[in-house]
Parts: C-alpha cells; structure tokens; sequence
C-alpha cells in the first residue's frame, strides 16, 4: 500500500524495538475551528494546515510545506523503484494526499520535540550523496530534481532536518541503561529472533557491454571509487544513486551467475560478471554464515532493542502532550482526485 510505502520514504518514523511488542498509538491532536486558526497564527485561513506546539516555537505548517513533503515522500518511493520524480507520477499518487496528511502531521510533531529538545542543534553535513559524488556536476542536478527537490538549498535544508529528528530519537535512547540481567532475559525471551541467515553484501555497477565492465575493472584494482563509478557508469537506476550498494542477498534471491560471485568470489575484489541483465562489475564486501548469533555478540543488539523500545514508549508519552490544532479539511487535493481510498500510483502510459 502506498501509505507503508510513504512511511519508508520521507517521513522519519519512530523505531521499533524488534520483538519488544511495543506499538505507540501516536498523537491524538485536537481540531480547531478555522477562525480561531487565522486569528492565532496571522496565515491566510485557507493556507495553514496545523499550528503545532506552543509559544515563539511552535510551528505554523502550511500548505506549502505539506506539497513539499509529499513530493518527497513520493519521490523517494519511486527512486526506491529505479523511477525519478516526474509531475505526471506525482499525479498519480494523488488520491493518498488525505491519508498522508497524518504521517505529515507525526512528522512535524516530532520536529517540534526534536527542536524543543536541541535547540542549539547544528548540521554538521555534508550529506552522503552530494557534488562529489558524481563526475558531472549535471549528474548532481538530475539527481536532486529525480528525488523531487527545487535546487541544492531545499536539498540541504530537508537533511539538516533529517539529521535533526535523527539526532533527537539518539539522544532519547541515551537516557536509557540496562542491566546485564536485563539483556540475558530479553535475550532468552527472543533467542529466536536472533538468527543470522547466510547471506553475501555486495555492489555492483551494471553496463551494456564486456569491454566497458573490464575497463572499469582495471580502474577499480587501480584505485578509483567504486561509488562515483556507480553514480556515473551504472545502468541500474536503483543502485546507481547508492553507489552500487546492493545490500545483503542470501542464495536464492538471485540469478545463479551473480549468485556464484556473492557466494564464491574474494572479498573487496571486483569481478566481471554476466546476466541476462547485461554485464556487472561485482564487489562482495561481506558474508555472513547462517547460525544462531551467541549472547555475547547480540548483546549490543539487545541493548540498541531495548533502547528503542524505551524511547519509543517514552516519544509517545511526549507526542500525546504536544498541543496541536489542525485543519484537515484545507488538504490540498488535485483536481478531479478526491480523497479518494489508498491506492499504488497508476500507469501513467
């Protein structure tokens, strides 16, 4: 469903402890009349959406700024899918803009928190996928307008508030300590959720031809980035932005080619491969082997779980807290949409 599928993109959701069984039931905001909205915050009525917090710091969220999150979250959907944004996809997700507009809403709950809490909080940046990964600067451009930003200041703006609300759940895991009895008791509880299946992490850049992927070869055993090759090189779209990175595949998940390089090629050593998808530079950067993973190596495992779980019940006691009026009837929609129910974006051929 595309409302799962925006809550991965764009919007930071509060962390799951896995296996704790903990679900916050989220913020239960308070509606406001539209004249009351007006007269407190000075936006013209049909622009605010939601006045979140109170005092100097509350924050005054408009239409402008729902548009601009839901761009993002959908340009992130379809980058995850190999797609860049464009204005006819965007259109297509229209009939989820109403169900969006709680996630949005969370979101900005949480900023407020998070700029509550750190109010000297600086940016340090820069960001992962910047200039300098890319060989053209154009490439950098493109990339910025595929995953639905304006130009580099909007780009940077949304991961300094990115880092922010990052910043903000860390420090609220730090509050939280356990004991050793605590962790071998959580450990037993869940001893099954702690099972490493065998698996092989890898990147790869993928291109038409066996002469251009040994070329890149060489290239690669003589010291160039293998991410900025990537991110000029690959035809993958859905890697390329990544620098290749595949993630971790365990067999079966893939072809019986590539399949052989994850499971049998040297680790941090590039390798030429071909599939039906073309010819692939590989590099397998780890493997892991299938077992139960012991207590002692899961402990940090189970203090991070902990820790989440603590922060999340502790996040949620905050949000309920937060004093927030809200507009939803002012949701912009696009004309002929309608609210419409949850839908995947439709075929824009």
């Amino acid at each position: 469903m595309l409302l799962a599928l925006l809550a991965l993109g764009a919007l930071a959701q509060p962390a799951q402890a896995q296996g704790s069984g903990v679900q916050p039931t989220g913020p239960q905001p308070v509606s406001a009349s539209g004249a009351q909205a007006t007269a407190d915050s000075g936006q013209p009525e049909n622009d605010l959406l939601a006045i979140i917090g109170s005092g100097p710091g509350a924050l005054r969220v408009t239409r402008a700024d729902f548009d601009r999150a839901f761009r993002l979250a959908v340009g992130e959907v379809l980058n995850r899918q190999g797609l860049p944004l464009r204005d006819d996809l965007l259109t297509s997700f229209a009939p989820s803009r109403s169900q969006f507009f709680e996630q949005f809403i969370h979101d900005k709950q949480v900023e407020y928190l998070a700029r509550q809490a750190l109010p000297e909080f600086t940016y340090q940046g820069p960001p992962r996928i910047g200039v300098h990964s890319f060989a053209q600067p154009q490439g950098y451009a493109d990339y910025l307008t595929g995953a639905g930003y304006r130009d580099e200041a909007d780009y940077l703006s949304e991961m300094a508030r990115r880092a922010l609300l990052d910043a903000y759940r860390s420090e609220l895991r730090t509050r939280f300590t356990f004991s050793d009895a605590a962790v071998e008791s959580y450990y037993a509880l869940n001893r099954h959720s702690f099972v490493q299946r065998e698996e092989a992490c890898a990147r790869h850049i993928l291109v038409t031809s066996e002469v251009q992927a040994r070329d890149l070869r060489v290239a690669l055993l003589a010291g160039a980035d293998f991410a900025l090759l990537a991110r000029s090189q690959s035809r993958d779209p859905g890697s390329a932005s990544r620098g290749g990175e595949l993630g971790c595949l365990a067999p079966g998940e893939t072809v019986a080619a590539f399949e052989a390089t994850l499971f049998g090629a040297a680790l941090g050593t590039p390798q030429v491969v071909q599939t039906d998808h073309g010819w692939h530079v590989v590099e397998v950067t780890e493997r892991h082997a299938a077992g139960v993973i012991p207590p002692e190596q899961a402990a940090p495992q189970v203090r991070s779980a902990l820790a989440r779980s603590a922060a999340a019940r502790l996040l949620n006691t905050q949000l309920q807290r937060v004093p927030t009026q809200l507009f939803p009837e002012r949701v912009p929609v696009e004309p002929g949409s309608g609210p419409g129910p949850l839908l995947e974006p439709t075929d824009s051929n």
